[in-house]
């Protein structure tokens, strides 16, 4: 028996994919009308999968106007950082108070394949836009790796936020040689049980990141 995907599934699929790829631009208002045609999907599906883009950080609807992409705020950065700060350290420290278990050393492998395939990317053609994908996908083990949907719903609704800040910072030659550092001195913290420095360096990596995202958007502010 097919599996029938619901129109405002589908509506939100290929909204957010048509954002993600960047067939979107940033500043233009788009028509709910003619979008839905495209997609041949009624209207009230579509408006219903732009409520729930609304909510995830991706677009921002406009009353009798359309919608159009949600620029990416000071008040997202330190949100999401914020988020990721109180979630990622408590996933991090359960690992580490259960570092010798087989979940936690299977957990730690995937973290380690990750750090590698990004160094990977920095080899003879660098792959920017795969080691920002990656860096992302570091971020989702951990949170993903503790098995707590609530966790995982908070992740997923931010997550392109995320990217954008990621690729954002990472353009910097700074924390682009640093990052895959960062990442795997985590886990040696996790791997030899300390957890009372999880917070501190979880802390440290993240509120670097923000610091720069902070100062590059403040200075495209000043350049406009």
């Amino acid at each position: 028996m097919s599996h029938i995907i619901p129109l405002q599934q589908q509506a939100y699929d290929n909204l957010k994919e048509m954002i993600v790829n960047e067939r979107l631009k940033y500043g233009k208002i788009y028509s709910e009308r003619q979008i839905s045609e495209q997609m041949y999907i009624s209207r009230t599906p579509f408006r219903e999968a732009l409520q729930r883009l609304s909510q995830d950080g991706y677009v921002d609807i406009l009353p009798q106007r359309g919608f159009m992409l949600h620029p990416l705020t000071k008040e997202d950065v330190v949100s999401i950082y914020q988020m990721r700060t109180a979630i990622e350290s408590y996933c991090l420290i359960q690992y580490a108070m259960d570092a010798g278990s087989d979940k936690v050393q299977s957990i730690l492998q995937q973290l380690e394949d990750c750090a590698r395939r990004q160094d990977s990317c920095l080899e003879q053609t660098p792959d920017f836009l795969r080691y920002v994908d990656l860096d992302c996908e570091f971020h989702r083990i951990i949170v993903f790796g503790l098995g707590n949907a609530l966790f995982e719903e908070a992740f997923e609704r931010y997550a392109y936020r995320l990217f954008r800040i990621t690729r954002m910072t990472l353009t910097l030659k700074e924390r682009l040689e640093c990052s895959t550092e960062e990442h795997r001195a985590i886990i040696d913290i996790v791997r030899r049980g300390q957890h009372q420095q999880v917070y501190q360096w979880l802390f440290g990596h993240i509120h670097s990141s923000m610091r720069v995202a902070l100062e590059l958007m403040e200075q495209q502010q000043i350049n406009q």
